[in-house]
């Protein structure tokens, strides 16, 4: 395999990662928005539900996994999407998801 289309298969590697990632994350915080309104955890808030939220923890740790290998790779691939990609998990993790 070229190194270009071993380059191409790690963008769309980690692009398709981060999208599931963000369709889980999005399911999950769907649950709970019902969960609450339902009174089925009563008397808390999401944002005390998500504090500690396994699922919010995993997603984190992904984000943070990924950015790193992005960066240790980033000589080797100087690809805009990679980098952009990387800029946008980055703006992510900061926003304390």
């Amino acid at each position: 395999m070229s190194g270009l289309n071993r380059n191409k298969t790690v963008e769309q590697a980690l692009i398709q990662s981060a999208e599931n990632l963000q369709r889980q994350f999005d399911e999950h915080c769907r649950l709970l928005c019902t969960a609450t309104s339902k009174g089925i955890v009563a008397g808390k808030r999401k944002q005390d539900i998500c504090a500690d939220c396994p699922y919010k923890l995993k997603f984190k740790e992904t984000i943070v996994n990924t950015i790193q290998i992005l960066e240790n790779t980033r000589k080797n691939f100087k690809s805009k999407q990679i980098e952009l990609l990387r800029k946008e998990l980055t703006a992510i993790l900061v926003q304390e998801i």
